[in-house]
């Protein structure tokens, strides 16, 4: 082997053992990255379903008599407004850029066939639908390979900015 072969060699192993060892230590990965990102959103989606419970209870007390079934159907649907508003502007507006993975410092790489309304509908709702799972998701996510099970659906990658 001469040189030239001999440091072409190390160059590409040097480089997978760089790509390795960035996805398998060295700082957060990727996967917790996405996770860490969840937590965050889930904390601020639960702190603005709380909010809206309280903003609808302080208006019930404050209108008068209001029967117990009218009640709890108002605050399930103003608590669900939340959540979903939430979702669907940080998909629509920022390109799916949540406050979590600001923070995180991801982003999510749709595919080509995905136009902005359409997409943001479709992730709002299936992601407002994996929300209400709850902890699960962390079990889903795990047993999925890192991945969503929505994520192929929607053709979504993550990636670090």
């Amino acid at each position: 082997m001469c040189i030239q072969e001999h440091l072409l060699h190390d160059i590409k192993y040097t480089n997978y053992v760089q790509v390795t060892i960035l996805k398998f230590s060295g700082g957060i990965g990727i996967n917790m990255r996405r996770m860490g990102a969840a937590a965050i959103d889930y904390v601020i989606v639960t702190l603005g379903f709380i909010f809206g419970l309280i903003i609808i209870i302080v208006v019930i007390y404050k209108g008068g008599y209001v029967s117990t079934n009218q009640r709890l159907g108002l605050m399930l649907s103003v608590g669900n407004i939340i959540p979903i508003s939430y979702n669907f502007i940080c998909d629509y507006f920022f390109s799916g850029l949540t406050i979590g993975k600001f923070i995180m410092k991801i982003r999510i790489k749709r595919g080509i066939r995905n136009d902005n309304f359409h997409f943001a509908v479709k992730h709002t709702l299936v992601k407002q639908l994996f929300l209400m799972l709850g902890w699960i998701n962390i079990v889903i996510y795990n047993y999925n390979y890192y991945r969503m099970p929505y994520d192929k659906w929607l053709e979504i990658t993550i990636e670090k900015f």
